[in-house]
């Protein structure tokens, strides 16, 4: 069924209230309601979010602070062989740029993965994104929005897909909890 999917399911460790559950409803319906866009360009700021950004943003606002690690991202543009800045019609940031990584929020204290399809004990090669991506209908959604064939995605991503991570591990790594 719906578990097929890859992707990774986490809790907080430690419960949240339901004054904090509210508290995250609300945060995100008002960040909705404003309609704060997607940053694609990964570097923090304050007028955009990208996934990782929202979780560690909303977590702030009920008090959960610290989950992610913010740090320099140069290294994201580099997975794909830099072939998404293009699709995405982005430039790299300027060096130095701060985002929260992805893997410091699986690997996060603070949480327990509750169930994994991805990988969660190690960083995914481009390679491994590509397959889910080509698999669980991440390309077509990516053709739609783009409007880029999704054979020339298939094509351009596959032949740029390393089988090495791309990206950093953050210092918060440590093995799986699973």
């Amino acid at each position: 069924g719906r578990l097929d999917a890859p992707f990774t399911l986490l809790r907080h460790a430690e419960p949240l209230t339901h004054a904090q559950r509210s508290g995250l409803v609300k945060v995100m319906d008002d960040m909705v309601a404003r309609k704060v866009p997607f940053n694609y360009s990964m570097a923090m700021n304050p007028n955009s979010v990208n996934c990782s950004e929202l979780v560690r943003r909303v977590f702030e606002a009920i008090g959960r602070s610290g989950l992610g690690e913010v740090g320099p991202i140069g290294r994201h543009y580099d997975a794909f062989d830099g072939a998404l800045l293009p699709i995405f019609k982005i430039n790299r940031p300027p060096e130095g740029s701060l985002g929260v990584s992805p893997a410091s929020i699986v690997h996060s204290p603070q949480l327990e993965v509750v169930y994994a399809k991805l990988p969660v004990d190690r960083m995914v090669s481009d390679a491994e994104i590509f397959k889910a991506w080509k698999d669980g209908g991440g390309i077509d959604q990516l053709a739609r929005v783009t409007r880029i064939p999704r054979e020339k995605l298939i094509e351009d991503l596959g032949k740029a897909a390393s089988d090495q991570p791309a990206r950093d591990y953050p210092s918060t790594w440590r093995p799986s909890r699973r």
